[in-house]
């Protein structure tokens, strides 16, 4: 019986012995497991992180080509000779890690389109050489580029990084200034506690002026923050009740004693606090060969430069290649009197069918000249009635080639006309340039035929002349106003480089400028609504005769765009910054309620324009702001609308297949 218990405690300790061996083994193996498991997840956050090495090794590459003497934006045959291209064999190594980073020009990134889903499967499954067949070199093209990170080791998958990165526009910031002044070299402040603006804030001074009230902090009946958005200089962030040090610069405040000497007073006035408070900026080359008004024109008019649209014609000009392509924007001149008169945009409904529309009047006493875009659809059609007019006149005619054409030419030349008996005339060529205008009793139509594969002309109105009579004219009349279908960007600058000789080319706007059937004080969808407007000048400013809203809660005027006063060049070695944003005769115009200027865009200035003057905190002439950012400026750009010469990421996205461990 002895023998049995012992015998069964034996068996005990050994199936003891035996479960604490097998426990053993297990912690052994949970511990092996999590050293692996460890290991991989080091191996993969070494591998992301390594990706972002190389992108930014891309946007390093592109920096220092565009900052170069002269600036250089690579097309594909500089970046496959700079060992950027697909074929590339250089790597950055470290450890056991390869990175090798390659760049494709917008080819590439416009086949894509905003289908990143099939980008990222052809890199996935094809690797950088499917993604290489997207690239058609010819035209060699630029900017926006494509970078990849591609980062491999000996063991798992490649991971890819992907970045969108573009040259960043003027349109991105809120509110951008040269320096911090009035035209005049007065001093002018931000209005702590009354001004708001919301979206990014940048200005060239190093000396930025805040009036902050003395019980500001306290007192929350005040507007609070005044910036909503980064707010960017170049001076130090020191706080002075004098003026600063022009050495180093800083924040001169109005009154003592409001220094936002803590971060809850600070994010009282930037909302973020210290986060969205940046000194020390790098300022913004506007004079370089990128951000110059020269490289826009030649944007709008590729040949420029070469062959210079036309200075000693007045007319409505387009540029057309030998096959019979239109590669430029308008172009407008009016060699009279260096003023156009008026340009109104409107949207014509026929049916479902918007048509973007754009008269143009070159003097008070002229018939105005309306052009339509007429898009490729059997289906659609585009009637235009007799109006006033007693007869109508018509003629098709097919686009020339290897020229530059004279819309107001083809209208003015009265040969080649047919009557037409109808009150109204149809247009059923699929995709045609049509165009309209009332002389006398007769209504002349020109359609100019496109073929369907065809563009149109560029979304970009420039005009070497004012638009409207310009800024103090004794005759305060003229200007643009409407409603736009689609993207514009609209320019008056003159076709010679930009000089003290040249003087200023201004804009007048004389009313709302708004997207077609938005209702004024609706914001435009920001994921919807790809309509943006850019206006470009020297000066741009409110006309004293401009059409106010005076009914219902929504009074004043309403300004959808992003609004670019700016004349910068170089005389000899000096930079030359002018031109602003204002209101025509702010300090004599009476403020009234219907006065309220509402700019849903952005403003980017060389000096700091007037709009309105207060008695204390009491409106006394002039207008009172309501400036809004349109967030989707962060994104999206007016054509050819002014860049910083900066690159900027627009999207990034990581991509592999199978264990990338």
């Amino acid at each position: 019986m002895i023998k049995h218990k012992k015998g069964g405690a034996l068996l005990y300790s050994l199936l003891i012995i035996f479960l604490i061996f097998m426990l053993a083994m297990a912690i052994i193996n949970i511990s092996q497991g999590q050293l692996n498991l460890n290991s991989s997840k080091r191996r993969f956050i070494q591998k992301v992180e390594l990706t972002d090495l190389g992108i930014n090794i891309g946007i390093s590459y592109l920096t220092t080509l565009i900052n170069s003497t002269p600036n250089i934006i690579p097309d594909t045959n500089r970046i496959n000779g700079d060992s950027f291209g697909p074929n590339t064999t250089r790597t950055v190594n470290i450890g056991n890690y390869r990175i090798r980073t390659i760049i494709f020009d917008q080819d590439v990134v416009n086949f894509y389109n905003n289908n990143t889903n099939q980008l990222l499967q052809d890199l996935t499954n094809g690797g950088v050489n499917l993604i290489s067949t997207r690239d058609n070199t010819t035209p060699l093209e630029g900017p926006p580029y494509l970078i990849i990170s591609e980062v491999t080791t000996n063991t798992g998958s490649p991971l890819y990084k992907i970045a969108v990165t573009d040259l960043e526009n003027f349109n991105r910031f809120a509110y951008f200034t040269n320096v911090e002044l009035t035209p005049s070299g007065s001093e002018i402040w931000f209005l702590v506690s009354r001004d708001q603006l919301t979206g990014p804030v940048r200005t060239n001074s190093n000396i930025v002026k805040w009036a902050i009230p003395t019980d500001y902090y306290t007192n929350n009946s005040y507007i609070k923050p005044t910036f909503k958005g980064t707010f960017t200089f170049t001076g130090n962030k020191q706080y002075y009740t004098s003026t600063p040090p022009s050495s180093t610069g800083g924040i001169k405040l109005y009154y003592s004693g409001t220094t936002p000497d803590t971060e809850a007073k600070l994010s009282q006035i930037i909302e973020g606090g210290s986060s969205k408070f940046r000194g020390n900026a790098d300022k913004i080359n506007l004079t370089s060969s990128i951000t110059s008004e020269d490289t826009v024109k030649k944007k709008v008019w590729p040949r420029y430069g070469n062959t210079n649209p036309p200075t000693s014609q007045t007319g409505i000009f387009l540029d057309v290649d030998n096959s019979g392509k239109i590669i430029s924007g308008i172009y407008i001149n009016d060699a009279a009197d260096n003023n156009v008169y008026s340009i109104d945009l409107k949207g014509v409904n026929q049916g479902t069918t918007i048509y973007p529309a754009y008269t143009i009047q070159f003097d008070q006493t002229s018939s105005p000249i309306t052009i339509y875009k007429k898009d490729t659809d059997n289906s659609r059609t585009l009637n235009i009635t007799k109006g006033s007019a007693s007869t109508i006149k018509y003629k098709v005619l097919d686009i020339p080639s290897n020229q530059v054409v004279n819309l107001k030419e083809l209208i003015d030349n009265t040969s080649g006309y047919t009557s037409f008996s109808g009150a109204n005339y149809t247009v059923n060529d699929p995709k045609a340039i049509v165009l309209e205008q009332t002389v006398g009793t007769e209504k002349r139509i020109v359609v100019v035929r496109l073929a369907d594969s065809n563009k149109f002309f560029q979304n970009t109105i420039w005009v070497n002349d004012n638009i409207g009579n310009p800024l103090g004219s004794t005759n305060k009349t003229g200007g643009l106003s409407g409603e736009y279908v689609e993207p514009l960007s609209i320019i008056a600058k003159p076709v010679s480089s930009p000089s003290s000789s040249t003087g200023f080319y201004d804009i007048r706007i004389k009313g709302d400028l708004k997207p077609y059937a938005l209702p004024i004080g609706n914001k435009p969808d920001p994921n919807s609504d790809k309509r943006v407007l850019g206006l470009y000048a020297d000066r741009i400013f409110i006309s004293r005769n401009a059409t106010l809203n005076t009914t219902g809660t929504n009074k004043g005027i309403y300004i959808y765009s992003s609004i670019m006063a700016l004349k910068a060049y170089k005389s000899g070695s000096t930079d030359v910054v002018d031109g602003y944003f204002t209101v025509e005769d702010y300090n004599i115009w009476s403020y009234s309620n219907n006065n309220i200027l509402h700019v849903y865009g952005g403003i980017i200035q060389g000096y700091r324009g007037a709009v309105g003057t207060f008695s204390g905190s009491t409106p006394y002439t002039g207008f009172t702001k309501d400036y809004q950012y349109d967030n989707r400026f962060a994104f999206v750009a007016p054509p050819n609308f002014p860049t910083t010469g900066n690159y900027i990421i627009l999207w990034s996205s990581f991509a592999s297949k199978g264990n990338i461990y």
